[in-house]
């Protein structure tokens, strides 16, 4: 299957000079997204295999990062850098036993510690019951199980509800343990916006 990855010039010079890149420690991670992170590396462990070290973090990649018409990422559109940072857009054939897709919007929430509703007024629900516990910080053991269960849904990325649009225009992303030189199929150079 084939997927782009965006990289900085030191990651694909390690790309290149070692044959592979495989991601940095999950204690990097800014510590707001690190249980969200830790959470993914959980999921990745039980549906891929075990990770390549003891902390190590996911690889984010593209599998449609436009919707299944323009899987590529759109190199004109700005939020990939910093601008006027140089950047790379790795192409790479990867077998798809070792990507976990997920869906991109769904991601944020599960980013932010929020509930993944499967429709609309499921989501309404939700926001019901923890309005009504608003009094304390602390979310219930059985809503804070559901919570996390919920996040389940990130890896579905065929379902038609009313909260999630069309899966044509979804942006399904995946995450891999490494990248290696021998899955490169192309690299373009271009300019953050």
């Amino acid at each position: 299957m084939l997927v782009w990855t965006i990289r900085q010039r030191q990651e694909v010079a390690e790309l290149f000079g070692t044959g592979m890149l495989s991601g940095g420690d999950i204690g990097s991670v800014d510590p707001d997204f690190r249980p969200a992170y830790s959470w993914m590396r959980t999921q990745m462990i039980r549906r891929l295999g075990p990770a390549p070290g003891k902390n190590t973090a996911p690889l984010w990649v593209w599998s449609a990062a436009q919707g299944r018409g323009l899987p590529r990422p759109d190199l004109r559109r700005s939020g990939w850098g910093k601008p006027g940072e140089r950047l790379y857009l790795l192409e790479l054939e990867v077998s798809s036993e070792g990507v976990l897709l997920s869906d991109h919007q769904k991601w944020h929430l599960v980013l932010d510690q929020e509930y993944v509703p499967a429709t609309l007024s499921e989501a309404d629900d939700w926001e019901m019951e923890i309005g009504a516990m608003q009094s304390s910080d602390v979310i219930a053991p059985q809503l804070q199980r559901r919570l996390r269960q919920s996040w389940e849904r990130i890896f579905v990325l065929d379902d038609l509800s009313d909260a999630w649009g069309s899966p044509e225009t979804r942006e399904v992303q995946g995450t891999v343990w490494k990248l290696a030189l021998e899955w490169l199929e192309n690299v373009t150079c271009f300019t953050a916006r």
